[in-house]
């Protein structure tokens, strides 16, 4: 991704300059980050629970809630391999910030931005099919978003 965002700012080191000044808010990118990495810990905390839910739960409920999992676990995946994974995720992005390169700080917070998106998307995907269910499994379904937010 660097790579392609490098030859889109190529020759336009005032554009590349100007986009990282334009998201170089740690703040803002580590409330994303925060964001992904809490959804990811309660996740993991709630996987007894979820396992325990999805043996009770009927047919459709259960290939939602699997479905939202596998998902989860793919941005989980991602997450881990981008390297800023980890306990402090300000003092990250801050270290990150703090180097000075535009088209790595750029990188970072386009992941961060898309990992967030994606965890979004999850939630409301997942809502949204639920619709379609019984009263009950929404209500059922509601309750597993809510313990991963």
């Amino acid at each position: 991704m660097r790579e392609l965002l490098h030859r889109l700012a190529k020759g336009h080191d005032d554009v590349l300059g100007a986009i990282a000044e334009a998201v170089a808010g740690v703040e803002g990118a580590a409330q994303r980050l925060g964001h992904v990495t809490s959804t990811l810990g309660h996740y993991r905390a709630a996987r007894p629970r979820l396992e325990e839910r999805i043996a009770s739960a009927g047919l459709p409920l259960r290939r939602l809630i699997e479905g939202g999992i596998q998902r989860l676990l793919r941005i989980e995946t991602a997450f881990t391999s981008t390297g800023i994974a980890g306990d402090n995720p300000r003092a990250v992005l801050q270290e990150l910030a703090d180097a000075g390169d535009p088209g790595m700080w750029l990188e970072v917070t386009s992941i961060v931005r898309e990992l967030s998106w994606r965890m979004r998307e999850i939630e409301r995907t997942s809502l949204l099919r639920a619709g379609l269910l019984s009263a009950a499994d929404q209500q059922a379904m509601q309750e597993v978003v809510t313990r991963l937010t």
